[in-house]
């Protein structure tokens, strides 16, 4: 039977908690290589990713979570992590049910996963991290205001996506693209090979996947720098090659942009870690 967490519960270890403006909220810390089986939680949260790196199985998707990734976890969602080689942590956001009674009851988007890598809705998640690492007394406002912007800013991201199923030509390109990102194949040569045109190829992928081609194509390059600087023992600048980078100040600068780290960093608390 798969576990169901009452409010309040989480994986992982608790560092700070507050409850501002009836939203409760905390910074949970976990070790490297932390695998979470699957659970599910009796209140709907969001999730901001503030360091490390992981993959999350939800239903029959998997995505793969960042720092500055802003997660959405509907009540009784069933969910696991496996966290990479390096420290985790991640703010908690919980919604008590009150704040459902101020969202319109067709906002079908709360009842869905969700995620966002950027845009306004991870801006304001980040907002709320600042009230909660520094409230005074006017923070109960804040957060009050901030959280009703986050819900509505949800609601349309979320259903402003195509909900039918993603053709098989697109499932088709994504793979071709996974395959060949690194080989300097064109948008052109992946539409191509999918039979569709180009612009086609761009909007589709992107109301489907909530992310363009080339996001995207950055997205696995930084996966595969997350696994090198772990487990490679070659330089920077050796590693920045081999990704196709065309050095180490362009890879540190991609990078970071990504992570939200340099790479040297990132390669240091791997090796603390370890």
């Amino acid at each position: 039977m798969v576990p169901r967490l009452s409010p309040g519960s989480f994986f992982g270890r608790k560092q700070t908690a507050r409850e501002i403006g009836g939203v409760r909220m905390a910074e949970w810390i976990y070790s490297p290589s932390y695998s979470i089986p699957s659970h599910s939680h009796e209140t709907a949260y969001f999730g901001l990713v503030l360091q490390g790196t992981y993959t999350e199985d939800y239903g029959r998707k998997t995505r793969y979570c960042k720092p500055a990734t802003l997660l959405y976890h509907p009540s009784d969602e069933v969910h696991s992590e496996v966290h990479d080689e390096i420290t985790v942590r991640v703010l908690s956001i919980e919604l008590p049910s009150q704040w459902y009674e101020q969202v319109p009851e067709n906002a079908a988007a709360l009842r869905s996963p969700a995620d966002f890598q950027s845009g306004d809705t991870v801006l304001l998640a980040s907002r709320l991290y600042r009230e909660f690492k520094n409230p005074d007394s006017y923070s109960p406002l804040a957060v009050q205001g901030i959280m009703l912007e986050l819900l509505a800013s949800t609601c349309r991201r979320s259903e402003g996506r195509l909900e039918s199923q993603v053709p098989g030509w697109l499932k088709r390109a994504k793979e071709i693209i996974r395959d060949t990102h690194s080989d300097g194949f064109s948008l052109h040569d992946i539409a191509r090979e999918a039979g569709v045109h180009p612009v086609h190829l761009s909007r589709t992928f992107r109301q489907h996947y909530r992310c363009t081609v080339g996001e995207y194509v950055r997205r696995l390059r930084t996966e595969e720098a997350c696994r090198a600087l772990s487990n490679s023992p070659h330089s920077l600048a050796e590693i920045a090659i081999s990704l196709g980078y065309s050095d180490q100040s362009h890879f540190t600068t991609a990078f970071k942009r990504q992570t939200g780290m340099p790479p040297a960093r990132y390669r240091r608390q791997c090796r603390v870690q370890r």
